[in-house]
C-alpha cells in the first residue's frame, strides 16, 4: 500500500466520525424543539437505552483513558487487571447509592447546587462550581491534547490546526443543540469505539499467532512493585469513588426517568467497563511484546509505537489503523462535548445566573466562551509538555476533594449540623483541589512514579481532614448550644 492510500485512509478516519455525528445531530435537530429545559439535563426523561448508551460512551471511552491504559500496559502488565476491577467496582458503588442520590436530589440540582442546598450555603455552590468548572475545562483540554498528539504522529506540524477544527465542530453543535446532540452522538460513539476495540483485539490475536518468539510469562509478572502499589492505590481511589463526586455522572443519573432504569443501565455499564478495560490491557501488552523494542525508537510510548506499526505498508494493518483512529476520535469528540455541556451548566446555574434568568442566547454564548478558554488550556498543556498519564491523575484526582462533602450530604439528616459545616466544606474543597493540582508542578527531576500517582490520595486526604475537623466543630457547637439552655 502506498503512502497515498495510507493518507486516504487517515483522512477517512478523521472525517467519518465528524460526518456521522453531523448527520445524527441534523436528524435529531429537525424534530426537536429546543428550550432551556431540554438544552440541559434538567428533568428525569432518559429511558434505559439513552442512559445506558450515554453512560457507557462517556464514562468508558475517554480518549485520555484509552491512551493512558495502553501506555501503562507495558509498565504494569497483567497487574493492570486490578485497575479494571476497581473501575467496575466504582460503577457498582454508584448502583448501590443510586436510590439515595435520586431521593436526596428531587429537584435535579447540579452537584455544586446540591451541596449548596444541603449545607444551606450559596458560597459553597459558587466555589465548588468554580473549581469543578476549571477541572472540566482542563479535562476538555486534555482530550484535545491526546487527539493532536496522535495527529502529530502522521501530520507533523499540522496536529494543532486539525485539532482546532475538531474544537470548532464540538463547540458548534453543542452550542446549537445542547444535551440532545450529546444523546444523539453518544450512540454513534459507542458503536465506533466498540468497532475500534474489537478490531484491535482481533488484530492482537493475529499478531500473537504470527509472532515467532514465544511470550515470556515470567516477564509479564515482572514489574516495579513500589511504583505499582502507588499506582493501584491512586487509581483505586479515582475509580471506586470518582463516579459519586463526578458532576457529569451525577447529572446523567439525575436525568433518568426511574431509579430501576438507572440501576439496570448501571449493570450493563459495569459489565461493559470491565470488558473494555481488559481489552485495552490485552492490546497494550501484546503490542509491547510483539513490536520489537528496537523498532520505532522515535516513539515515546507504546501507543505511539502501535500507531507507527499500524501505518506500515500493509493493507490489513492500515485498515485496523483506520478503525482504531475512528474510535479514538469519536471518543474524543463525544466525551469533550459532554464535558463542555457540564461546564456550561455549572457556570450558568451555580456561578453566573439563576435558572429564571437564563435564555438560550446567553447559554450558547457561554458554551462558546468556555470552549475557547478550554482550548487555551490545551495550548498551555501542549506548550509545557504535560504528560497525559500525569495529568489524568492530577486532574481527575482533584475531583475527589468533593467526596467527603457529597457523602455527608447524602447521609446527614441533621440540617443544623449541615448548616454549620458549609464553610468547612468550602475550605476542604478549595485546598483539596489545589493540593492535587500542585502535584503537577513538582519538578520532573525529583518526581518519582510514586509521587506522580499520589495526587488522588493527596486531594482526598487534605479534604477529608478539614471536613472531619468541621464535623467535630459542628457537633461541639450544637452540644454547647443545648447545654447552655
Amino acid at each position: 500500500m502506498t503512502n497515498h492510500w495510507l493518507y486516504y485512509l487517515l483522512v477517512m478516519a478523521f472525517t467519518l466520525p465528524v460526518s456521522f455525528f453531523a448527520f445524527s445531530i441534523y436528524r435529531h435537530y429537525r424534530t426537536a424543539s429546543l428550550e432551556i429545559d431540554n438544552f440541559f439535563p434538567l428533568h428525569r426523561v432518559l429511558n434505559i437505552r439513552q442512559y445506558a448508551s450515554t453512560t457507557i460512551a462517556t464514562g468508558l471511552s475517554l480518549s485520555t483513558v484509552f491512551i493512558a491504559v495502553l501506555d501503562l500496559s507495558p509498565v504494569f502488565k497483567i497487574y493492570l487487571i486490578f485497575a479494571a476491577i476497581t473501575y467496575a467496582l466504582g460503577l457498582f458503588l454508584l448502583y448501590i447509592l443510586a436510590d439515595r442520590i435520586l431521593a436526596r436530589n428531587p429537584d435535579n440540582l447540579t452537584l455544586p447546587g446540591f451541596l449548596g442546598d444541603k449545607y444551606t450555603d450559596k458560597s459553597l455552590s459558587f466555589i465548588s462550581g468554580l473549581f469543578v468548572l476549571i477541572g472540566y475545562m482542563s479535562i476538555f483540554g486534555l482530550e484535545v491534547l491526546v487527539g493532536t498528539k496522535i495527529l502529530g504522529v502522521y501530520f507533523p506540524g499540522f496536529g494543532q490546526s486539525i485539532g482546532f477544527f475538531y474544537v470548532i465542530f464540538m463547540i458548534g453543535y453543542t452550542a446549537f443543540n445542547g444535551y440532545n446532540a450529546i444523546i444523539a452522538t453518544d450512540k454513534i460513539q459507542l458503536l465506533l469505539v466498540s468497532l475500534s476495540v474489537g478490531a484491535l483485539v482481533t488484530y492482537s490475536f493475529y499478531m500473537l499467532s504470527h509472532d515467532k518468539s514465544s511470550v515470556d510469562t515470567t516477564e509479564l509478572l515482572s514489574i516495579d512493585f513500589e511504583a505499582f502499589i502507588a499506582f493501584i492505590v491512586g487509581i483505586s481511589v479515582i475509580n471506586i469513588f470518582g463516579a459519586i463526586c463526578d458532576t457529569g455522572t451525577w447529572q446523567r443519573l439525575c436525568s433518568v426517568e426511574k431509579t430501576n432504569i438507572a440501576k439496570r443501565s448501571l449493570i450493563v455499564s459495569f459489565i461493559a467497563a470491565f470488558v473494555l478495560w481488559m481489552a485495552l490491557i490485552f492490546i497494550g501488552i501484546v503490542a509491547s511484546t510483539v513490536i520489537p523494542a528496537t523498532d520505532y525508537q522515535v516513539a515515546s510510548s507504546i501507543s505511539n509505537k502501535l500507531l507507527l506499526y499500524l501505518a506500515e505498508h500493509d493493507p490489513l494493518r492500515n485498515l485496523v489503523l483506520m478503525l482504531f483512529l475512528m474510535g479514538l476520535f469519536s471518543a474524543m469528540i463525544s466525551t469533550a462535548d459532554s464535558i463542555l455541556l457540564v461546564a456550561t451548566q455549572i457556570f450558568s446555574f451555580n456561578i453566573l445566573w439563576e435558572k429564571r434568568k437564563l435564555r438560550l442566547s446567553k447559554v450558547r454564548f457561554v458554551v462558546i466562551t468556555i470552549g475557547f478558554f478550554s482550548y487555551v488550556i490545551f495550548l498551555a498543556f501542549s506548550y509545557y509538555g504535560i504528560d497525559v498519564v500525569e495529568a489524568v491523575f492530577a486532574i481527575f484526582g482533584a475531583h475527589l476533594s468533593l467526596l467527603p462533602s457529597v457523602l455527608y450530604a447524602l447521609f446527614n439528616k441533621d440540617q443544623e449540623i449541615g448548616s454549620l459545616l458549609g464553610r468547612f466544606a468550602t475550605v476542604s474543597i478549595i485546598l483539596g483541589y489545589l493540593a492535587s493540582w500542585s502535584m503537577v508542578l513538582i519538578p520532573n527531576q525529583i518526581q518519582a512514579m510514586s509521587v506522580l500517582y499520589s495526587s488522588p490520595i493527596v486531594a482526598l486526604s487534605v479534604s477529608m481532614v478539614i471536613f472531619l475537623v468541621g464535623v467535630a466543630y459542628a457537633k461541639w457547637k450544637k452540644h454547647n448550644k443545648f447545654s447552655h439552655k
